[in-house]
């Protein structure tokens, strides 16, 4: 994930259609899994799946939904 600022706060507003109850205050760009059998054993050991809230959960991608 990598966290952006700088950007048009009003223009993503309008694109994604937020609220104006809602404010805009960062993005984070999310990536896709990479293929696990490419990474060093070392850190490839490390790689567990999340027992946190499913992104689905969190994240919408395109207009907003979460009214």
């Amino acid at each position: 994930a990598h966290a952006m600022q700088g950007f048009d706060y009003e223009a993503i507003r309008e694109a994604l259609e937020i609220p104006l109850s809602f404010s805009v205050l960062a993005m984070v760009a999310i990536g896709k899994p990479g293929n696990i059998e490419v990474l060093p054993p070392e850190i490839r050991e490390k790689e567990v799946p999340s027992t946190r809230k499913p992104l689905t959960d969190i994240v919408a991608n395109g207009i907003f939904p979460f009214v």
